[in-house]
């Protein structure tokens, strides 16, 4: 497991990197960069909620038309992950309803698989 120091360092060049994408209007690679994060190793609350701030970030920066293109060029495992941070967002309150039309169409897609998946691993 990497140290505390080593997954913040990660974490702020994760961070940026997706707001750099962001910006350029590339929301799929700024989601999948944010996904791809070492937090969930982590036991640093501070550090699993930069990650989560991150990956809620990406998003809400979507417009709504453009969830399901979305969803349709991730992975499983990365629409799995998707979900967890849907409701890790929804949970701080965060922009709810539209992570509410990104559950309903991660659900869309993979069923209730997705909730099931997403409840049965708890690294977030």
């Amino acid at each position: 497991m990497a140290d505390e120091a080593e997954i913040s360092k990660s974490l702020n060049q994760i961070n940026t990197e997706s707001s750099s994408l962001i910006s350029r209007g590339d929301f799929l690679r700024a989601l999948q960069v944010a996904l791809n994060n070492p937090a969930k190793n982590s036991k640093n609350q501070e550090l699993k909620d930069l990650a989560a701030n991150t990956i809620v970030a990406a998003l809400s920066a979507v417009k709504e038309a453009d969830i399901q293109k979305i969803i349709d060029a991730l992975s499983q495992d990365e629409r799995t992950q998707t979900m967890k941070y849907v409701y890790r967002g929804m949970g701080f309150g965060q922009n709810c309803n539209l992570l509410l039309k990104w559950h309903q169409a991660l659900t869309d897609k993979d069923g209730v698989g997705v909730i099931m998946r997403t409840l049965v691993d708890t690294k977030v």
